[in-house]
């Protein structure tokens, strides 16, 4: 027949090992390195227009993410917004470049210079 207690089992974090605080410490700092790297390369990126070739900064361009709307159904489905594809907007030219073609531009979402929604009906 077992028998319940409320003594510890005997197993403590420091019996199961792992690395020191030093190590942690140097872990935490490579990493914070790396991102920061990470976010200096994404605000350098620089994308250039198909259509007037002009080289501009990502981060004075805009971002455009478009979202489409489903409309109620049933009794309890739709009315809600989903997101679509992403757009950039070339200033030099205006023209709107889609993201979906270009998986890369959508990761730099966060380093344009702004970003906004669009609705479509």
């Amino acid at each position: 027949m077992r028998r319940f207690t409320n003594e510890p089992a005997g197993l403590f974090f420091s019996d199961i090992g792992g690395p020191d605080k030093e190590e942690l410490e140097a872990a935490y700092a490579t990493i914070e390195a790396s991102r920061a790297a990470i976010t200096k390369q994404k605000a350098e990126a620089l994308f250039r227009c198909a259509m007037c070739g002009e080289t501009t900064p990502v981060a004075i361009m805009e971002y455009i993410q478009t979202h489409w709307y489903t409309t109620p159904y049933g009794c309890s489905s739709g009315d809600y917004w989903t997101p679509g594809e992403g757009m950039v907007a070339c200033p030099a030219c205006d023209v709107e470049h889609r993201t979906n073609f270009s998986p890369g531009l959508a990761d730099l979402k966060e380093s344009f210079g702004t970003q906004s929604d669009r609705n479509s009906h």
